[in-house]
């Protein structure tokens, strides 16, 4: 299945030739996580994901033609795990 991906802050690192906005090519069902990790980035370098403009558990299973955005923590510390750690764990929205 082909989904769309688009990298925010240093994320675009992962994408070849960097750029912001991709196709890629996932298995039939696919999570979110397996398609962080084809990218190459690990768990921790991820704040937020969005899955059709819907916030996103890292469980959730992937669809053809998805648009997952993919956002970098905007700041250091410990919040970052621990706003990972739920959105994993409960799957919730967090801001609205």
């Amino acid at each position: 299945m082909l989904v769309r991906v688009r990298l925010y802050g240093n994320l675009r690192r992962f994408a070849p030739g960097q750029k912001e906005e991709l196709e890629w090519e996932m298995p039939p069902k696919s999570s979110v996580m397996d398609l962080i990790k084809s990218l190459g980035i690990a768990e921790g370098e991820v704040w937020i994901v969005s899955i059709n403009d819907q916030l996103a558990d890292v469980n959730q299973l992937l669809e053809d033609g998805d648009d997952v955005r993919i956002f970098a923590p905007v700041a250091g510390g410990t919040e970052r795990v621990e706003v990972a750690a739920w959105l994993t764990d409960t799957g919730e929205r967090c801001c609205g």
